[in-house]
């Protein structure tokens, strides 16, 4: 009869302290920050580079525009190249 009874609670125990390291183990990378927004010199950059008369650099700029723009998230658009 105590067996029985020592048993679950061995159990609990067990499931409580596996519950408790998984949290104490998940917790730390769960994250609610925002990535940075740019600076203001950074968007003139880009602006001038956008009426730049070479192509790679106005390509280069709108990939650059469009990635600040998603905070970073792969779009279809920022992955294909400009032309």
């Amino acid at each position: 009869m105590y067996l029985h009874i020592i048993k679950k609670r061995s159990l609990l125990f067990i499931f409580l302290f596996i519950l408790l390291l998984t949290l104490l183990l998940a917790l730390p990378w769960v994250s609610a920050k925002e990535p940075p927004q740019p600076e203001a010199w950074q968007i003139n950059g880009i602006v001038a580079a956008l009426d730049d008369g070479y192509d790679q650099v106005k390509g280069s700029a709108f990939n650059k525009l469009v990635g600040a723009s998603t905070f970073g998230r792969n779009t279809q658009i920022a992955s294909k190249p400009f032309r």
